[in-house]
């Protein structure tokens, strides 16, 4: 469910013109966070370090995405 605001947050990133490497930075984060998170959840009943790993992945791209969208609004004002 976390997914779905870490797309965007990217897309509006990459449309307000964040550098290539910045976009692909966030993506492969996120990619590696759900499969970790998936692995996770497929091997170990409860608590595992796939998931764990994956919930903070996908967090800190959201957050990540969201401060760098911010700097850039600011940047524009």
């Amino acid at each position: 469910e976390h997914v779905p605001m870490a797309l965007i947050l990217m897309a509006v990133v990459e449309i307000n013109g964040a550098e290539a490497w910045n976009v692909h930075a966030l993506g492969a984060v996120l990619l590696i966070s759900r499969v970790l998170h998936a692995h996770g959840l497929a091997t170990t009943p409860g608590e595992s370090f796939g998931r764990a790993a994956g919930v903070i992945g996908t967090t800190a791209v959201i957050v990540s995405a969201a401060l760098l969208a911010l700097r850039q609004v600011i940047d524009l004002g």
